[in-house]
């Protein structure tokens, strides 16, 4: 049986080997590079040009975070390159393919961000933002029954999430609030699609994203 001074010094370098690893991933949250960190305060300007169109950064995180900040810029054939070549550098990265299919949205072209969303639903856990993003969809292409059972599904569950989970205060999910707006302006769901119009519109400011969305309903300026 191991004395009281062994189980001290096995307890005290348990207690430095997770203090050790409380620090890695402490330093990893705060080495994010400039990309991703100038996304998450909504700067897209700064995000898009952290990282120059061609590079080879081989960070994935910052080469996604320049093309999600071009897509708000509705910088759109340059979001779709960025895109493009995360995808055809991994042609299973299921988010690349979600963010191809917003940006062929948001271009009017409806048949290519179906391909591609239908690649992204590889994963299951995308599933919910698929079928927000494909509701929207259906809506702006005047398709209103079929946006509308689509939201049905998940409406309860999103408005959850958008309420408690997610908050309003984060840029990189201001565009689904901005299509939860869209499609409760649709239903005649007054206050909840202009609550939900307004944070999207707070949390991110700089996107140009707001008036592709929502085109024709009111919104106080952020």
């Amino acid at each position: 049986m191991p004395t009281i001074e062994t189980l001290l010094v096995i307890l005290l370098v348990g207690t430095a080997a997770f203090g050790a690893l409380a620090l890695v991933f402490a330093l990893g949250r705060q080495t994010q590079g400039p990309a991703a960190t100038a996304l998450s305060q909504g700067d897209f300007a700064a995000a898009r040009n952290a990282v120059a169109l061609g590079s080879r950064d081989p960070c994935h995180e910052e080469q996604l975070a320049a093309a999600i900040a071009a897509k708000h810029l509705l910088a759109l054939d340059e979001a779709r390159q960025r895109l493009a070549g995360l995808l055809a550098a991994d042609p299973d990265d299921a988010v690349a393919a979600l963010e191809l299919g917003l940006v062929a949205a948001y271009d009017r072209d409806y048949l290519a961000a179906e391909q591609y969303f239908a690649l992204a639903s590889r994963r299951p856990d995308l599933a919910e933002a698929l079928t927000l993003h494909r509701a929207w969809c259906d809506l702006d292409q005047g398709r209103r029954r079929q946006a509308l059972t689509r939201f049905e599904e998940i409406e309860a569950a999103l408005e959850s999430k958008l309420r408690t989970d997610l908050g309003e205060g984060d840029p990189e999910f201001s565009e689904w609030f901005l299509q939860a707006g869209s499609l409760w302006n649709a239903i005649q769901e007054t206050d909840k699609a202009r609550w939900a119009a307004e944070a999207g519109a707070r949390a991110a400011p700089k996107s140009l994203l707001l008036r592709r969305i929502i085109p024709h309903q009111p919104i106080s300026e952020p």
